[in-house]
């Protein structure tokens, strides 16, 4: 479980570098409060074993579900649903800053889906996006 864990920290610290975004929590129990928008949760799905490979070291061929959800405070209520979707692009670029390893060895990201629009209660003007994430990864045990 420590590839995991390398993984998902690696997510946040990629994240936690968009410019504006004070707030990135992983599974938290509250939504984020309007002064600190722009917002970025990482919610774990599974980590499922994908196969077992017992030659020479024993490893684990993994594949972690998760989800990436932001939530901005748009300019006005009309045209949050859009500013949400575009910042889709920001947060790619934060993901994929230099491919689809994550810095890491034995590690591939893909995107699998995107939420609807997101409209939490925080404000008139705030909406978000989720996107759905695959890592796959080898773990050596």
């Amino acid at each position: 479980m420590m590839k995991r864990e390398e993984i998902v920290v690696e997510l946040m610290r990629r994240l936690s570098g968009i410019e504006g975004v004070s707030y990135v929590a992983r599974n938290p129990k509250a939504p984020p409060s309007i002064d600190q928008l722009p917002a970025v949760t990482i919610w774990e799905l599974t980590d499922n074993i994908l196969k077992h490979d017992s030659r020479g070291r024993y490893s684990h061929h993994r594949k972690l579900s998760l989800v990436v959800e932001w939530i901005i405070d748009g300019t006005a209520e009309g045209r949050c649903s859009k500013e949400a979707i575009a910042y889709a692009e920001v947060v790619r670029g934060a993901i994929f800053v230099d491919g689809i390893s994550l810095g890491q060895k034995q590690c591939e990201v893909r995107e699998k889906s995107f939420s609807r629009v997101l409209r939490p209660p925080a404000g008139d003007a705030t909406a978000g996006l989720g996107m759905e994430l695959e890592i796959e990864y080898i773990e050596a045990l």
